[in-house]
Order: structure tokens, then sequence, then C-alpha cells
């Protein structure tokens, strides 16, 4: 069995087709595990509904809103499959997305984790770009960038749960699966990415807003620390200026060379 994540918070116009493109996809042994993490709109009746459609459906509540770590957590906490899945709210998974990872990771038993390529789609649901990873993910690729799709992953639930799942804390904040990357690989872990495209990844052209300055120094905060744990430290120290000087170029820029990146490379350097 798969065990699904998912976090969501006010996503009423996206939830039920991000939540109908797993459940409608070729593997069929599945639980769904959704967390309304203290949502303000319709997202909770949405919910109730499509669990009283499919009983694989498991609806959990935040009494407040808490953050994606601390829901991925509630989640994993009840997780009975063999491994777990990601699912976000505003992604749509392809429908044989979970059937090709699984076969992945049992064709590839040194590895204990996975991610794939994905489309990228923006607000009026236009694919914009592509995104790739390599294949073959060593430490030195980890200190550089993220080198997973977060809600592409698939891992085994006793690799997640060796290392106690997501770290809830200011300094991971919207850099938490970084950190469990760094923490995975320390640990003896190793992932590996497919290179198909299996997700309809939810990211605007004006990507800018996504990240603050404290966001910057969070990502340089992972990338700095996590080398350590993975022996990588004089380079990690290096690479962990990267992001505090994107936290200096402009708007106009950023987006320029980000979207240009993608369109044109498909590759992440």
């Amino acid at each position: 069995m798969i065990s699904v994540l998912m976090s969501t918070y006010n996503n009423e116009k996206t939830v039920e087709s991000a939540v109908h493109s797993v459940l409608s996809g070729s593997f069929y042994d599945v639980e769904f595990i959704i967390v309304d993490d203290g949502s303000t709109d319709d997202t909770p009746t949405i919910l109730k509904a499509l669990a009283k459609e499919d009983a694989r459906i498991k609806i959990l509540t935040n009494d407040k809103n808490r953050g994606l770590a601390y829901s991925l957590n509630r989640a994993l906490e009840v997780a009975v499959g063999e491994y777990v899945a990601r699912q976000d709210a505003d992604d749509i998974s392809e429908p044989n997305r979970l059937e090709l990872e699984l076969e992945y990771l049992s064709s590839h038993p040194d590895l204990d984790f996975c991610g794939t390529a994905a489309k990228l789609v923006d607000e009026n649901g236009r694919v914009w770009g592509t995104r790739f990873f390599p294949e073959n993910v060593t430490k030195d690729t980890l200190i550089k960038y993220c080198p997973f799709i977060h809600p592409t992953m698939l891992f085994k639930i006793d690799a997640l749960r060796t290392v106690n799942g997501y770290k809830d804390t200011k300094h991971t904040l919207r850099c938490e699966d970084y950190d469990l990357y760094f923490r995975l690989y320390a640990a003896g872990f190793i992932g590996g990415n497919l290179s198909k495209m299996l997700l309809n990844y939810y990211e605007s052209t004006d990507s800018f807003y996504r990240h603050t300055f404290r966001t910057r120094l969070n990502e340089a905060y992972v990338r700095r620390h996590g080398s350590v744990k993975i022996h990588r430290a004089l380079k990690g120290f290096v690479y962990s200026f990267k992001p505090i000087i994107l936290a200096f170029v402009s708007k106009r820029t950023y987006n320029r060379l980000h979207n240009d990146k993608w369109k044109t490379s498909g590759s992440n350097s």
C-alpha cells in the first residue's frame, strides 16, 4: 500500500482535481491522508464530500493553520502504507505516476526514495515549462541545489520514520523538503529521479514573490547545516551564499533567469 500525504490550506478551487488525479490513477492500493490546515474557505466542505465518495480518503483537521511540516508529520503518524507519496493540493498527478514510481524503486533496490520530472503550469493552467533533475543524486549534487520536486516524491516509509519525518522549525520554513533530503542522505538513505514528467506542477511564471529574504536565509541555513551532516562542510559553506545573493537580485532579473532556464534547458545547475 502507498500512503499519499497532502496538506491543504484554502485550496477550494484546486483540491478536488488534485485528489481525483491520484485516486483515479492506475495504482489503486492507496490511502489518501489529507490534513486540512485550518482552511477558512470551502475546502473543508469539499474534503468531506470527497471522503464520502471514496473510503480510501482520511481527513485530519488542524485546530489552526500550522504549516506544511506539522501537517505532513500528523499524516505520517497515522500512515500504514509501506511507501509514502506526496501530493500538493494545487498539482495534478499523471494517471500512472504512482505505478511507475513504485516500479522504479522496485527495480533500483539501492534507492529509498524517488522523484520525477514535471510540467510547470501557471495560474491559467498553461504549461509554460518543464523541470528535470538528474537521475543519480549524489551528496555533491545535494549541496548545490535541491534536486527533487517535493510533490512528486515517493519514499519508503521506514526511511522517513528513521529520520523522524519533517523538521518543523522557523529555520526550515519553505525548505522543509530540502532539509529532509539532507537528513536522509546523512542517515545513509539515497534518492533518485525518473526522467518522465509525471506531475503538472503549479508554479507561476512570476515566482519572485514565493521567496522572501527570510526564506532565502532559511535555504542558506539548511544548505550549510545539511552539508555538515553529509560531510561536505566546505563546499556547503560556499554554496550557502547562493540564495543570499539571489535575495538581492531584482524581480525582473530573477524571473528572466529563472523562467528562461526552465524553458530552454529543462535542467538545474
